[in-house]
């Protein structure tokens, strides 16, 4: 159990920084806030896969919405080592 425990542990503290670091990337690399959130992140012995979604203006075209979510995946995949999936949600008057 001791083992195991460590590495549930280790894995924690490691999610917990790439939400920040993802939460940093999104901040500083797009014009607007983007609310980042519903993350999962998925460890695949040497590779890791993560999947979130985040906020965009509602008045932006479908094009130029994927050009912010490419640009933030591209980033993540740059910065971090991470294949990142990025779901993209209109921003109402309640971001979350």
């Amino acid at each position: 159990m001791g083992s195991g425990f460590t590495s549930w542990a280790a894995t924690v503290a490691r999610n917990k920084k790439t939400v920040k670091r993802v939460n940093e990337i999104c901040e500083r690399e797009l014009e607007h806030q983007v609310y980042p959130h519903h993350m999962h992140i998925h460890n695949y012995g040497n590779h890791t896969e993560m999947t979130l979604h985040i906020k965009l203006p509602k008045d932006l075209s479908l094009g130029e919405a994927h050009d912010y979510a490419s640009h933030v995946e591209d980033a993540i995949r740059t910065e971090l080592g991470i294949e990142a999936t990025i779901h993209m949600e209109p921003l109402t008057g309640r971001p979350l």
